[in-house]
């Protein structure tokens, strides 16, 4: 059994301080605050005409001050070396948070130093069907037929071995689902598979009417999901559906895929991110 380790960031936790990057910084203060310090020494500025070039530029400064970088990633299936590379993309672009649409440790070759990076960089992840599978089904119990299923068995079996108990029951508690407000008053809903159904992915090729079944009622302006392995943006009805693809078993060979969201009170941005996995010199090799 591992020694206890740190868990994905659940909702109902206190706002995280990032070792690297520092606290996130709090609500904007309103004017009952700023009247504490008194007047503006400065002269009152003139009414300005509301398409003047003086008035658009302060509000462009005023989005990018309040903008926030979000990596959103999926699937990481326990390939700790794609999910590095893609950890440290949404550093460069100076993501602030990261949200994981689940599936984080099975059944790829290091599950226990994915769940590690994930849990350092305090990442708010949500459950997947291979981390309940993961945490609640007993090998011992099943019964394989074919050599592929026996190896999957045993898989299964080593990496519960790996990731101990402590581990297997917060994988266990890991909600379905996770909301978030945004700058310009939506919401951003995070799920591993459908707001309707977490356990039935919404993919590439569906109708939108398959995906707005999906979808029900639920009252996100935008809903980041994954299960698919197969990045997309779409929007059905009055809802924007990113998939953001796979880190670890992603169809694109030699690439891990992610989604770098840029908040703000303009609205949300998003801009798909593929990470080669191999370095130059590897790649000319191979």
């Amino acid at each position: 059994m591992v020694p206890q380790t740190g868990n994905c960031r659940n909702p109902d936790q206190d706002p995280d301080q990032h070792p690297a990057r520092g606290p996130v910084r709090g609500p904007v203060k309103g004017p009952a605050q700023r009247a504490v310090r008194g007047p503006d020494l400065a002269p009152q500025s003139p009414i300005l005409n509301p398409h003047s070039p003086l008035l658009l530029a302060r509000r462009a400064a005023s989005t990018t001050l309040l903008s926030m970088r979000i990596l959103c990633i999926s699937d990481v299936h326990g390939h700790a070396d794609a999910l590095e590379r893609v950890l440290a993309v949404g550093r460069l672009h100076g993501c602030a948070k990261v949200l994981v649409a689940g599936d984080l440790c099975f059944p790829g070759p290091e599950p226990l130093r994915s769940w590690m990076m994930l849990t350092a960089e305090h990442a708010q992840c949500v459950q997947g069907l291979a981390d309940r599978a993961l945490a609640v089904v007993d090998p011992d119990r099943l019964s394989p037929e074919t050599p592929q299923q026996v190896e999957r068995v045993q898989r299964l079996r080593t990496v519960r071995e790996q990731l101990g108990d402590v581990i297997l029951a917060r994988l266990e508690r890991l909600p379905t689902s996770f909301r978030m407000a945004v700058e310009d008053g939506g919401e951003i809903l995070l799920v591993h598979g459908s707001p309707a159904d977490p356990t039935t992915a919404m993919t590439h090729d569906m109708s939108d009417a398959e995906l707005s079944a999906l979808l029900g009622d639920d009252p996100a302006d935008t809903v980041i999901c994954g299960a698919s392995h197969v990045p997309f943006d779409r929007v059905v009805g009055a809802t924007r559906i990113i998939n953001v693809g796979s880190v670890g078993e992603a169809l694109a060979g030699d690439f891990a895929q992610a989604t770098i969201l840029s908040t703000s009170a303009a609205g949300v941005d998003a801009l798909p991110q593929l990470v080669p996995l191999k370095d130059p010199e590897q790649a000319a090799e191979g």
